[in-house]
């Protein structure tokens, strides 16, 4: 689904609570979605720690080993998955 499709996402919002979603969500986006979202958590991440680099190959690299991460433990909370 696209992220406006998950259910934890209010079609009358413009803006998607993260804190509810679940890595099973993640699996579930398509290819595009799961890499913007990545995208979204590297700079959550990086912006919590305090962190001003953009290391591109970890941010190409996250799809994949979130999508890897969350296939095992499809409960885990997105946010805090990483």
């Amino acid at each position: 689904p696209v992220l406006r499709e998950l259910p934890w996402a209010s079609l009358l919002d413009l803006a998607l609570d993260l804190s509810r979603a679940s890595c099973a969500d993640f699996v579930s986006m398509n290819e595009n979605d799961r890499t913007q979202l990545s995208l979204w958590l590297a700079g959550y991440f990086a912006g919590s720690a305090m962190r001003p680099l953009l290391d591109t190959d970890k941010v190409t690299a996250a799809p994949a080993a979130l999508a890897e991460l969350c296939a095992k433990s499809p409960q885990l909370a997105l946010v805090g998955a990483e």
